[in-house]
């Protein structure tokens, strides 16, 4: 998975109130287990359940 890939996945998930499974489909990634674990080890935090961080 690449950088701009998540990169992507961070903007959705601060803009958008979608879970995580459906914003992994969009940005590719068919499994939202590895996505999450990706996610952590390249942005440095688990993505939250649901989009738009407070």
């Amino acid at each position: 998975m690449s950088c701009s890939i998540l990169l992507k996945a961070k903007r959705l998930l601060m803009k958008n109130n979608d879970s995580i499974t459906e914003i992994a489909a969009r940005v590719g990634c068919e499994n939202p287990n590895y996505f999450t674990r990706i996610y952590k080890k390249y942005i440095g935090m688990t993505p939250p359940k649901r989009g738009k961080w407070t």
